[in-house]
């Protein structure tokens, strides 16, 4: 990464820059969604918890892939349709952290996330140019802000 300055997304939160700096997220279950505008030199990240926004939600959260994708969309200023289709994706996360308790929920939260990713993307004409399923793994995504250029790292669970 050849930036300076790094700008952690941490749970729920999205970054921006168009400044060379490099965005960095660290995912378990979670996902993070990357949005590239190479042409514009402006980049977007976001660690999003859950794929879904809650249906009485009135403030937009990056927690959410839902209400992240067009939040991030927005901040690179990409208004047009036209603009959306010169956007790229990159999508890494969907790992199991937890596993181990034995429950359906836990295991399908991951899963759903990437999944809920592939849809709000595709609903709001962003391309995916690489989808990282973690499988299991954290990961870590970042996106040199100076050249455009990603990084995924899956990062191997543990076993205690």
């Amino acid at each position: 990464m050849s930036s300076s300055k790094v700008l952690v997304a941490r749970m729920g939160q999205m970054q921006v820059t168009d400044s060379g700096d490099t965005l960095k997220a660290i995912m378990g279950s979670c996902v993070g969604v990357g949005i590239l505008w190479r042409k514009k030199g402006i980049y977007a990240l976001s660690h999003c918890l859950l794929g879904d926004s809650p249906e009485n939600s009135t403030v937009p959260s990056a927690k959410y892939v839902s209400d992240a994708v067009p939040m991030m969309i927005e901040a690179l200023g990409a208004e047009t349709r036209r603009d959306r289709f010169s956007l790229e994706a990159v999508v890494v996360g969907g790992g199991n952290m937890l596993q181990d308790t034995g429950t359906a929920e836990a295991e399908e939260i991951g899963p759903s996330n990437l999944a809920a990713a592939k849809t709000h993307l595709a609903k709001h004409d962003v391309a995916i140019k690489t989808l990282q399923d973690a499988q299991g793994n954290a990961s870590q995504l970042f996106i040199d802000g100076a050249t455009g250029e990603y990084e995924i790292i899956l990062i191997p669970k543990l076993v205690v």
